[in-house]
Formats: C-alpha cells, structure tokens, sequence
C-alpha cells in the first residue's frame, strides 16, 4: 500500500517516454531507427497498464483489507441471467469483514432470509416500473440496484440493508450489519473466470467449473435441492459452500500468484462483470478515476446507454439475444436526428427458467436530446433524468421464438449538434453492469466528409460522409469523428 505513488509515478514517466518516442517518429531520418523500437514499446506499453492495475490495488486494498481498523463489506450476487439495471437479481448476499489484511469472516445468505425479517416494518416505496410491472409494493434488498450507476445503486443497497438489519436478532444466523464500508458486486461470469484460474471445485457430490458454475448454481437453487431432501431456507447453502471453498483456494495461493488474480479481477472489471462501491470518499475517487466503481462516464458530447431490466421473467436473459443499432442523420427539414433501434431475439421455450421475456428497457442519452417517437413497446415511453442524462423508458414483452425490434426516434441535443458543426465528433457507448456482449452497429451520417476516425471503418468505406461501423460492446466504447 506505501507502493502506490512509486507506481503511479513511474507509470506517468513510461507513458512520457511513449510521448517523446511517438514524436520521433514525425522527424524523417529518426522514424527507422524508431520501427526497430516497436517491440521494445509495445513492452513498455504492457507495463504501462500492469502499473495501472497496480497503483489501483494499491489504493483501494488498504481500505478492503481494513489495515487502519475492521471493515465491513456487502458482497452482491449479481445473477445476470435475471438482469437488472445494477448488474443482475440480488439473489445472495455476503458480509465480509476484515481487520489488519486478514478476512476475519464471510457469510453469505439467501436474500430473501434477510427481506422477509422486515417483512411488515418497512415501507419503502420501490421504483415505479418495480410496482406497475413486477408488483412489487415494498422495496426490499433484492431488487435494491436499480440504478444503473452501480456507485447510485450500491448506495441503495446500502441503505437497504442498513434498514433491514435492524431486524435481525443478535443471534440469528442470518448475516447482517448496521454499518457498512464498501460494495462488491459480481456476476456469475466472474466466478467462472475464477474457476477457470482456481480449477474444478466439488461441493455437495456436485463438481463446479467454468464452464458449468451458473447453470450448476441455478439448477441446484431451484430444483436439485428438492431431490437431495434440501428444505427450501436452505437451497442456498451449496453456494455458500462454494463461496468457502473458493476463498480457501484463494488464501492458499502464493503471492507470486496473485499478480494473475489481479488481472484477472480488473478484466472482469473492465468487462462489467464486477464492480467496487467505497464509503470512504478517497477511495472511492480512485475506483472511479480507474474505471472500476461502474459510474456512468457521460463527459462526451454523445452518450449512448441501453438497459434492461428482467422483471417476472424467471432466468430467461441467456437465451435472450440483442443487438443494438444507432444512426444519425439529417431529416428533410435539416433538423439533426438519432435513432437507436434495438432488437430481441427470444431463442428460448418455456421451461422451468424460461419464460416469455419482460423487460422495462431504458435508452440514457445526453442530457438536451428531445423524444420523437418510439415503436415496439407495450407501454411508454418514460421520460426522466438520471445521473445527468435523459432517460427514456419501456415495457417490452418478446414470446419464446420471436424476434422484435424497439426503437427510440429523437432529436439530438444542442450539444451533440454543436460537436458535428465544430467537426469533431465524440461518442461514449456505455455497457450496461453484468450484460452480455452483443453486436453494435453504428451508421452516423454527419452531412459532410469524414475525415479521421477512431477506430477506423472498414478501408472500403472510406471516403463518404457516414462512419458506418459494426463492432461489438464488450466494454465501454469511445469513437471520435473527425469531419
């Protein structure tokens, strides 16, 4: 932990050094002398971002740690085959507690042993969509990360279970704690990147791998307990077991291992499969400035966010598969227009963890931008403001074997038509916490040639005035136009 300025310091000199090379190669009778270089940069630029992760931990491990006194941390099971806006259904919790590096203890619990305690206490009045399409009167811990500003939502969680545990006896086994430090949110695709590292675990004759862990988990959950004589409290104990086990493996590692843990920890990160909340404002400062607190990036002139929240619709989001298109372009009065159409394709049957799809899907866009229409919702559309962008929002139904496609029509902002007039053009598409990777497609036609791009279009479709681009969203995007 006293390594981080070291880390950060000598991070900033290799990325200057970068610089001062990048300029050589302008100067004609340096730049071959610089192409034999090549691999030597792209090794230091390999080491650039391992000192970037570094200085990361760094920061944030004293506080998750509890090097300067006990620390309390909420650990969400984020289950994304029932997705929601903070990542996934709150199906598990886990309190972990830590003092002086050492994990003085981790209990994790089904989630609904904590909300049926307060059962008939709390009133908490849930998200609107919660109540009109998921019936849903009182807000509880399990449907808590609604927001899809993971800091926001874990600030509810927070508040959530700080209310609830006020309910839970002194001696209940039920894990609680009227003061939390910090959120840790992850999705069964990171315990799978876990086991992949760690190697195959067997819990309760059941033997759990990367390839199996949320099917094995699910299927445990809701139907193998019934036939090993499980009583239903306790369906969820075979996660906890697996939860212990891990956490053995992990402590049985040696250090020189960890680096790959690290690793392994910021791609699933970067991925948004895992995320970090702090209480303590500096750190928080540090996830955020690190891309790891899962905030909403919106410094952009155009900003693009798609989410969709599962209600009622059992597991079904794995078979569900979605592609995203968004165009703009001049219409016949000159007036700047975005359209961002959507697509469902509902593989699925009914069964146990299928069912028809529900979902209120929501497009967050820059803050200015002015709705138009929409086509393909059930009802809506909702119009809001959040985290500093404007929200419109839907309820959607796709039937197992169908395909359907939503679409938002609207007028760009002020801002967004500014950035076109001045010729440089920037986007930001932001990739909802614990969604899947799913085809994008951009087709922006800015009425004049363009000029640069990153990244660049196909060399065939140069030359125009539309930047037509299919990619995928693995992570957060950024694109710059030049015109």
């Amino acid at each position: 932990s006293t390594a981080s300025d070291d880390f950060d310091l000598l991070s900033a000199r290799i990325q200057i050094a970068t610089i001062e090379f990048e300029r050589l190669r302008t100067n004609r009778l340096m730049a071959p002398f610089i192409g034999v270089l090549d691999p030597f940069l792209d090794h230091m630029e390999a080491v650039h971002q391992e000192l970037r992760v570094a200085s990361t931990f760094a920061h944030v491990l004293p506080e998750l740690a509890g090097l300067d006194g006990e620390r309390t941390h909420l650990l969400l099971f984020l289950n994304n085959d029932e997705l929601r806006p903070g990542g996934g259904f709150i199906g598990t919790y886990g309190v972990l507690n830590t003092k002086n590096g050492e994990i003085i203890s981790l209990l994790t619990k089904d989630v609904y042993a904590l909300d049926q305690l307060s059962e008939g206490y709390l009133q908490t009045v849930p998200p609107e969509p919660l109540k009109k399409y998921n019936a849903t009167t009182t807000w509880y811990l399990r449907d808590a990360n609604w927001d899809p500003d993971f800091a926001q939502s874990a600030i509810d969680v927070i508040d959530l279970f700080e209310k609830e545990s006020v309910f839970v006896e002194a001696e209940s086994a039920v894990p609680s704690s009227t003061h939390i430090d910090g959120v840790i949110g992850f999705t069964p695709n990171f315990a799978s990147a876990l086991l992949s590292y760690l190697g195959p675990i067997e819990v309760g004759g059941q033997v759990f791998h990367a390839d199996n862990v949320p099917e094995l988990i699910e299927y445990e959950v809701e139907q193998g307990f019934q036939q090993n004589g499980i009583p239903y409290p306790q369906r969820k104990e075979i996660l906890a077991e697996l939860v212990r086990q891990i956490q053995d493996r992990l402590v049985e590692l040696p250090f020189a291992k960890w680096q790959s843990i690290f690793y392994l920890l910021a791609q699933n990160i970067q991925h948004k499969q895992l995320a970090m909340y702090s209480t303590n404002t500096s750190v928080e400062h540090a996830l955020v400035a690190a891309g790891w607190a899962g905030t909403l990036e919106g410094s952009t002139a155009d900003v693009q966010m798609y989410v969709d929240a599962n209600l009622a619709s059992l597991k079904t989001d794995p078979v569900v598969n979605r592609s995203v298109q968004y165009d703009v372009f001049r219409n016949e009065s000159g007036t700047w227009i975005g359209r961002t159409s959507v697509t469902y394709d509902h593989t699925g049957q009914f069964d146990w963890r299928t069912t028809r799809y529900r979902t209120y899907a929501r497009l967050l866009v820059p803050e200015g931008t002015t709705l138009i229409r929409t086509v393909g919702f059930l009802e809506g559309p909702d119009i809001a403001q959040e985290v500093g962008l404007t929200s419109f929002g839907g309820f959607v139904v796709i039937e197992p074997g169908q395909i359907q496609t939503v679409v938002f029509e609207y007028r760009l902002s002020d801002r967004v038509v500014e950035s076109i007039a001045k010729q440089h053009y920037q986007l930001r598409v932001l990739k909802q916490m614990g969604a899947r990777d799913y085809p994008l497609t951009l087709d922006l036609d800015f009425d004049k040639n363009v000029l640069t791009a990153l990244p660049a279009e196909n060399r065939n479709a140069w030359g125009d005035d539309v930047y037509h681009l299919n990619t995928k969203l693995t992570q957060d995007l950024f694109f710059e136009v030049g015109l």
